[in-house]
């Protein structure tokens, strides 16, 4: 949870807007949302590992009989 403590007329960089809010989050809920982001799946590939390349992928269907 947040606290606005002003309004901007424009946008501004993030060091600056963060000047224009308090985080009133209980430190549980803090902890419990900290737990949550660290087993979150974000579905990014593993880097290196990403789509079968075309010899893996005819190997992977002779394999499984698909054609």
């Amino acid at each position: 949870m947040i606290q606005v403590s002003g309004l901007l007329d424009h946008r501004v960089q993030y060091i600056e807007a963060i000047k224009y809010y308090i985080d009133i989050t209980p430190e549980e809920e803090k902890e419990k949302i900290q737990v949550q982001s660290s087993s979150f799946h974000t579905g990014k590939r593993l880097s290196k590992i990403g789509r079968p390349t075309k010899k893996q992928r005819r190997d992977l269907e002779d394999f499984t009989g698909e054609v």
